[in-house]
C-alpha cells in the first residue's frame, strides 16, 4: 500500500494500458490505492489533472491516438493521481525528440516544484541535469 499511495512512476515508454482511455489511465491509481473518494471526487481530480498537463480535450481518446509527448503527459498525470510524497521516472524523456523531451521535462519539473514532491530521476541524457536545481540533484556516473 505504502507504493501504491505515496509513489508515482513515469517509465520511458509511457506503460500506459492500451484498451483504457486516457481518463481510465489516470484513474487507475485511485482505484489500486483504495482511496476513499466517491466517483463525483475521482472526476475532480482527474479534470484537474488532466488541466495542469494540457488534455483536457483527450480523455476519451486511447493511447495509440496519442502522440509520444501526449502519452508522456498521461504517464505524468497518473503518476501524480494520488497525490505522491515522491515520483520515480525512468529515462522520461528517452522515447521523445528533443524539443518534446524539453517540455515534457519543463512540466514535469513545473509540476514537482508547485506540490513540493521529491523527483527521482534515472536518465543517460546529461543534458537535463542542467534543467534541474542544483541544491536538488545527485549525479551518478
Amino acid at each position: 500500500m505504502l507504493r501504491a499511495n505515496n509513489i508515482g512512476f513515469v517509465f520511458q515508454n509511457y506503460s500506459l494500458i492500451k484498451h483504457l482511455r486516457v481518463w481510465e489511465n489516470i484513474e487507475l491509481p485511485l482505484l489500486y490505492a483504495k482511496k476513499n473518494m466517491d466517483r463525483k471526487q475521482r472526476q475532480e481530480v482527474i479534470r484537474n489533472l488532466l488541466k495542469s498537463v494540457g488534455l483536457e480535450d483527450k480523455e476519451n481518446d486511447y493511447p495509440a491516438n496519442l502522440s509520444g509527448g501526449e502519452q508522456q503527459r498521461v504517464a505524468i498525470a497518473r503518476a501524480l493521481t494520488v497525490s505522491p510524497e515522491a515520483i520515480l521516472c525512468d529515462e522520461p524523456t528517452g522515447a521523445l525528440d528533443k524539443k518534446t523531451g524539453q517540455q515534457i521535462m519543463e512540466l514535469l519539473l513545473q509540476i514537482v516544484r508547485e506540490n513540493n514532491i521529491m523527483l527521482l530521476l534515472v536518465t543517460h541524457d546529461l543534458s537535463l541535469i542542467h534543467i534541474s536545481e542544483p541544491t536538488r540533484r545527485v549525479v551518478i556516473s
